[in-house]
C-alpha cells in the first residue's frame, strides 16, 4: 500500500461498512489501544510503544508500510481510532 492510500484511510472518520470494527467493538472502546496494538504487531513484532501525555505513539509510519500492512487493517486501525500523525511520522492513538 502506498503512504497516500494509508493517509486516506487513516483520516476517513466515515467508514460505514467498518461501524463497529471487525472486533464488534465501537472506536471509543477501552479495548481499542491493545487490539491496535496487536494488529500492529503481527507486522512488526518487535516494536517500541511510548506514551506522552494522552496518546500512544506505536510504529514509525514508513516500517509498517513496508512490512506489508493490509489496507483492511489500515481500515480496522482507523476505525479504532488509530491516526496517522504527519509530525512524528508514527501511528498513534489519543486516548
Amino acid at each position: 500500500m502506498e503512504r497516500k492510500r494509508l493517509k486516506k484511510i487513516m483520516d476517513n472518520n466515515d467508514l460505514d461498512m467498518y461501524d463497529l470494527g471487525i472486533y464488534g467493538l465501537n472506536t471509543h472502546s477501552k479495548n481499542a489501544v491493545p487490539l491496535g496494538l496487536k494488529i500492529i504487531t503481527k507486522y512488526l513484532p518487535e516494536h517500541d510503544t511510548e506514551t506522552a501525555d494522552d496518546t500512544v505513539y506505536s510504529v514509525n509510519t514508513d516500517e509498517l508500510l513496508e512490512a506489508g500492512v493490509t489496507e483492511d487493517d489500515a481500515v480496522t486501525l482507523s476505525d479504532l481510532n488509530w491516526k496517522m500523525d504527519e509530525d512524528t511520522n508514527c501511528i498513534t492513538h489519543s486516548v
